[in-house]
């Protein structure tokens, strides 16, 4: 008989273990999902570093990592500006197309 209540207690122990969790990965998957992926490595460093929870972090660092709203590779981008149909305004030095009359950023004649 009192075996089967320590069981009974070590089984509600593990089953609440488990629920934290999973509530802890969903709790890291949604944010994940909501932030850049640099944004979501740093948060789940930082959730990792200060205890908070391990499991948080690393489905922080997970599901940021598939997110669509990366930050832009900075070295693509200027490849695709430097194209032969853009040109770089004398004033505002901002990248225009080559037959803009006035630059977009500075309004000034070009």
């Amino acid at each position: 008989m009192e075996n089967s209540g320590i069981f009974l207690i070590v089984l509600c122990i593990i089953l609440f273990i488990i629920f934290i969790i999973w509530v802890e990965w969903i709790i890291g998957k949604l944010i994940g999902r909501n932030v850049s992926r640099l944004t979501g490595v740093v948060l789940g460093i930082v959730l990792i570093i200060f205890g908070f929870s391990l499991i948080t972090g690393i489905a922080c660092i997970i599901y940021s990592q598939g997110n669509a709203n990366a930050p832009i590779d900075i070295n693509t981008n200027m490849i695709q500006q430097s194209s032969s149909d853009t040109i770089e305004c004398p004033y505002c030095a901002e990248i225009i197309k080559k037959n803009a009359k006035i630059c977009r950023y500075c309004n000034n004649r070009v």
